[in-house]
């Protein structure tokens, strides 16, 4: 197994206990989404002016710097996101989570430094092989990651405004 995938699936064990396991993957994927963001940006990629106009001027690999205490820098680092990213997270779960995670710093600080540590940059995981990565082998229904990283994808690379309208979304 390539590390990151290691890497990916390893974290899922900070999560155990305080999560159900049904919702470790509404964790694990926006995580991905931050640090893939993050390496893109480390890299120098040529974004378009939509892209940088949608994520926050904080970088995910910055929060440790932050003088705020962790759970509150994290909370604002996701919350500076251009609101339809906020309501896709929303849709898939993610920020009823995050409240839950604000409230143990520690937990919070271990899931980031396994994040903060993993090479998601496009030229060592392909769009391809990291949604493979994050799909769950024992979970034959599962296929948000694919959706998500398709639409993510699509926001973030897209030449065009995006006014997105959620109300007949199929998005678990």
């Amino acid at each position: 197994m390539n590390s990151y995938k290691k890497q990916l699936w390893e974290s899922t064990e900070i999560l155990r206990g305080r999560f159900k396991q049904k919702d470790y993957r509404k964790i694990i994927v926006p995580f991905v989404f931050f640090q893939r963001i993050d390496c893109l940006l480390k890299e120098d990629y040529a974004f378009n002016e939509i892209f940088t106009s949608i994520i926050p001027e904080i970088s995910f690999g910055a929060l440790f710097e932050s003088d705020k205490v962790f759970s509150d820098a994290f909370v604002m680092y996701v919350e500076s996101f251009d609101l339809e990213i906020q309501i896709l997270l929303d849709k898939i779960g993610f920020m009823n989570l995050m409240t839950k995670m604000a409230s143990d710093d520690r937990m919070l600080k271990d899931l980031y430094s396994v994040f903060s540590q993993i090479n998601l940059s496009p030229n060592v995981v392909s769009d391809s092989e990291l949604v493979d990565a994050i799909k769950d082998p024992t979970d034959a229904e599962f296929s948000t990651p694919y959706d998500v990283s398709q639409l993510l994808t699509s926001l973030v690379f897209s030449t065009k405004n995006h006014n997105i309208d959620f109300s007949n979304s199929n998005i678990k």
